[in-house]
């Protein structure tokens, strides 16, 4: 008898620890996603590792790396539930990939105005980036404009609005600086790759 009841009493206690568990894991995985069964937070790292970048003392080596940053940030800005300070530090991360001539036409508390609008704009149409493609360098076209030397890079971006999806493909024209770092000089909508 006292065999039984001990077999009982753990059977009992190890279905509590169970169903407990179970709760738990429940409860936990319930705080992760949000209304529309995503995981809230997935790109939390990648915004706080972009916000702690330090591209003063460790600019991307090429091209292909600043567009590969350049797409990280957008992922961010069209993805992410972001505070005003995170995307004015983001901003100013950003704005560091561009060219002096893009920076004089469009400093910094321009740029971060106009990039909170689109951004807003986006999330009023629930548009978000699912993911980004830059061409390998060695497959882009190089020139030389008398001093300067210029890549042309190719960049895709897949963009879900709602149940729609597209895809966008942009050519990123980036001049070398005096420093030797590739600074994004313009860009303009093309065709596929």
């Amino acid at each position: 008898m006292k065999n039984k009841t001990r077999t009982t009493i753990i059977t009992v206690v190890t279905m509590i620890i169970l169903v407990a568990a179970i709760i738990i894991a429940f409860i936990f995985v319930q705080k992760r996603l949000d209304s529309e069964g995503n995981v809230k937070g997935s790109d939390d790292s990648d915004v706080e590792e972009l916000i702690k970048v330090d591209f003063e003392n460790d600019y991307p080596p090429t091209a292909h790396e600043v567009l590969r940053y350049y797409s990280r940030f957008l992922k961010c800005y069209y993805n992410e539930k972001l505070s005003d300070e995170q995307v004015e530090l983001l901003a100013e991360k950003n704005h560091q990939l561009f060219d002096e001539e893009v920076i004089k036409v469009n400093p910094l508390p321009q740029y971060t105005n106009n990039l909170k609008n689109e951004i807003e704009q986006y999330k009023k149409n629930k548009i978000t980036m699912v993911n980004w493609n830059v061409q390998n360098a060695a497959d882009a076209k190089k020139e030389k404009k008398g001093d300067n030397n210029i890549i042309n890079l190719k960049a895709s971006f897949f963009l879900k609005s709602g149940k729609n999806y597209t895809k966008t493909y942009e050519v990123f024209h980036l001049r070398e600086d005096s420093d030797g770092n590739w600074k994004i000089l313009s860009w303009e909508i093309t065709n596929k790759f």
